[in-house]
Formats: C-alpha cells, structure tokens, sequence
C-alpha cells in the first residue's frame, strides 16, 4: 500500500461528515482494511462498513451495501486502488445513485538511471516509441518520456480511451488509448508489471512491446509469451468447439454487464446447432461453475476473467471473439482480445 493514501483521502474527502461509509478495497489492501476504517470513521465521523467481497477493479462498485433503500444503506462509497471510469473520450456512469470516492493510490516508484539505461539498451535509434501503463504509475510516465526524448528518441503518450482516465492509461477492458497509436509507433513500452496488459497491447496493435517494471527492477519483452499465451488459448477454443452445450455468462456488476452481447452470442450458438444457456451471477469463479454442467462456457464479463485463471477451469472458459473461432464465424488470423472499447 502506497504511503499516500491519507494524503489522496484528505484531498477528496475534505471536512465533509458522513453518516455511513461502504469501504471497498482490491485484495492486496484488505489486511489494512482497518487502520484504513479507522481513518476515514476519525476524519468523517461515520459508520464505516468494509466490504468483503472481492473486488476487481472500478467496474466492480460494492452497489449491494450502497443500495438506496437497502439495510445497509451508506451516504458515500470510498473505492481504493482504481481510477473512476469515463473521465477520457467516455461519459460512462455506471454507479448514478451514490457519489463514489476515488483514491487511485499511486506508486510513487520512479525509474532508477540504471533501469532506464537498460531500456534504451534494447531500443534502436530513430524508433518512435509509445507509452502506456495502469493508474498506479501514470506519474511516471513524464520523467520516462523526458529521459528517452533527452536519448534522441521519440516518445508518444496516448490519449485515453473510452474507460481510462489519463493519457497513457490502459485497462483490461480498455486498450483504446494505445490501439489508436499502432500505426504511429514502431514499438510500445508497457510501465508496470504483469503480462496481461502487455500481451493485450501487442494483440491491439500488432506491435512488440517492452515491459519496463518499476517494481522487480527489470526490463523484459512479452514476444516469447505471446506466443505461449496464443498456444494456449488455441487449444481451448478447439476444447470448447467439440462441446454441446454452452453457458453464457453475464456479469450482474453494473460496470460489467453485456446483456446485449450474451443475447447476439447466444443466437449465433444457435444458429450453430450448439445449446446455449445464458447464466447471470455476480462473481464468476472456477468454484461457481462447478455444478453448471457445461462442455464450455463463453464470458460476456471482464476480459480478465477468461484469461487470468484460464487454468483453474475444469471446462473451457472462453472470450467472445474466440467463440466466434469457434464456431467459425471469425478466422484465427483476426484473433482478437476482448475489450469494453
């Protein structure tokens, strides 16, 4: 947890009082869930209730606490660890009865001389390069840019897209910001940690991306795990292409929700001779899906979900695109992730 979150909390909170505070904070943060509770009850004057469920990112708003009406109404959500959706190109709402508090918490690591140098090591002169990273380090993103720009390069920033907030900002729904960079850039650098958002980088451009980690202190490049990553997801959808019925997951999470796009998807399984059935829950997990009975399912939900816990599935969970594979609706050559944008 960064050191600045009381300075991030005083900013937005003010000397406003509250009743009731629903706290909601990602999985890494919840051991400091009380001296946070502490905090925020000491400088408001309410009733803080944490919340327990998980929680994934600003799509995933604790709305059963917060719920106008409901037993456990609160005045306020106070949501760390992400940045509001809909500030960039977008006007996305997608909590319009409560004010929700956002306290992005940034790392406030900075690249060392010795890691920059080894990041222009692997770069050749005269290449355009462009930047992109989550919230938790778009401060650094400047003092990159002047470093690289001081070396002879050129350095592009993107705007952001549909759902980010600040230039240069990538999520796991949304990788606008730099996709609209692809024909600008000869090659992207990715400012954090993680393959995720890398690999998503690469599939929306087509270009290779060095991965810049401020936390481990190294630079790496993502090309030989694009490839694994591309392999694997090839063999599931192959899994998912002998199955006879399949399960069309929709988030119930306002931020989340594609009802819409279950509806299209599960008429194209149709129309394919496979047996859909569109499930809606809240939390999408291999234990969830345990007592469905699907040969496959397909996610209309996070694009992370099909991804990050790919393994801990006993039946093949898949995105949109790759059901599209699948039943041969879309060629393998026009693979695409699954975004929001």
């Amino acid at each position: 947890m960064t050191a600045g979150w009381k300075r991030e909390l005083d900013k937005t909170l003010g000397k406003k009082r509250y009743r009731a505070i629903c706290l909601q904070l990602p999985e890494g943060m919840k051991r400091r869930a009380h001296i946070i509770a502490d905090y925020i009850s000491d400088k408001t004057g309410g009733q803080v209730i944490v919340s327990g469920d998980p929680c994934y990112g600003a799509c995933d708003l604790a709305t059963d606490i917060g719920e106008p009406g409901g037993k456990m109404e609160v005045d306020v959500i106070v949501h760390f660890g992400h940045s509001k959706i809909g500030e960039g190109n977008g006007k996305e709402n997608i909590h319009k009865k409560l004010p929700v508090i956002y306290v992005e918490c940034r790392s406030g690591l900075k690249p060392s001389h010795h890691l920059l140098s080894r990041l222009m090591s692997k770069m050749n002169k005269g290449e355009t390069m462009a930047l992109a990273t989550t919230v938790q380090h778009v401060n650094a993103l400047p003092e990159i840019r002047k470093s690289l720009e001081e070396s002879g390069f050129k350095v592009l920033i993107g705007k952001p897209g549909k759902r980010a907030r600040y230039p240069g900002q990538v999520l796991g729904c949304d990788i606008g910001g730099a996709r609209a960079l692809s024909e600008s850039a000869d090659r992207f650098i990715f400012v954090g940690s993680g393959d995720f958002h890398p690999i998503g980088i690469a599939m929306a451009t087509g270009r290779d991306v060095l991965i810049c980690d401020l936390e481990k202190n190294e630079i790496r490049e993502i090309a030989g795990g694009l490839d694994r990553f591309l392999r694997k997801r090839h063999a599931l959808i192959q899994k998912a292409k002998e199955g006879k019925m399949l399960g069309i997951l929709v988030s119930t999470k306002s931020g989340q929700k594609r009802m819409a796009l279950a509806s299209r998807l599960f008429r194209l399984a149709e129309k394919c001779r496979m047996k859909a059935y569109i499930i809606a829950m809240r939390e999408v997990t291999p234990q969830t899906l345990l007592n469905f009975g699907m040969d496959a399912y397909v996610s209309t939900a996070c694009p992370r979900i099909a991804i990050d816990d790919a393994a801990g599935y006993s039946k093949p969970v898949i995105t949109p695109a790759e059901l599209e594979i699948a039943l041969g609706k879309r060629k393998w050559e026009d693979y695409v992730l699954d975004s929001f944008s």
